[in-house]
């Protein structure tokens, strides 16, 4: 699961986490927002 990730979630998670050994100015994000938990619809859809 760590070195072939199948679901670009997956895949996303793991390259998010900041790894020792690598000097990085930036580092990676998920890209979106999340829900506004304020707006959250109630019924099921």
């Amino acid at each position: 699961m760590f070195n072939n990730p199948q679901h670009p979630y997956t895949e996303a998670l793991i390259n998010s986490v900041p790894k020792m050994e690598e000097n990085v100015e930036r580092l990676y994000s998920i890209p979106g927002n999340p829900p506004n938990l304020w707006e959250l619809e109630t019924e099921c859809s």
